[in-house]
């Protein structure tokens, strides 16, 4: 049996599996074995890297340490998972994310761009919203009567 299967059938005693903190955090003092054949296998990976980021190696077969996909970068371990980018600068340069943005927002308004010169009427049905919303002049009584 190799180590994916011998973890997934760890994992399976517990309830909420590979989500559950206590199964994988005492894996190394429950199953030493199957733990020093973990650490093994992701040999590449830090000396303090959390248990659960090992696990995650083994379930997903996949070792090495993904990179961010615009900088190359190493990404950082979230809990649970990888993050997507290296950091917010790089989301922004993403075009991938910024096409899916903008088609969201074409969804959701019914316009290309948010930009009030690109689209005239959007801007002003923003404004009109927003000062709707946001403008209560007259509830503070700033009136010069």
């Amino acid at each position: 049996m190799n180590v994916k299967e011998q973890l997934d059938k760890y994992l399976q005693q517990y309830e909420q599996g590979f989500k559950d903190r206590t199964a994988i955090r005492y894996l190394c003092k429950r199953n030493e074995e199957l733990w020093q054949q973990i650490v093994e296998k992701t040999s590449f990976l830090p000396a303090d890297a959390k248990p659960k980021q090992r696990c995650w190696h083994i379930i997903k077969e996949y070792y090495k340490i993904p990179s961010c996909p615009v900088d190359n970068v190493p990404l950082k371990w979230m809990e649970n998972k990888y993050a997507e980018f290296s950091s917010h600068s790089a989301v922004a340069r993403c075009v991938e994310k910024t096409r899916e943005k903008m088609e969201t927002y074409k969804k959701r308004t019914g316009f290309d761009s948010w930009n009030g010169k690109c689209n005239p009427e959007g801007y002003v049905k923003f404004k009109k919203a927003w000062l709707k919303t946001w403008n209560n002049d007259d509830e503070k009584g700033d009136s010069n009567d």
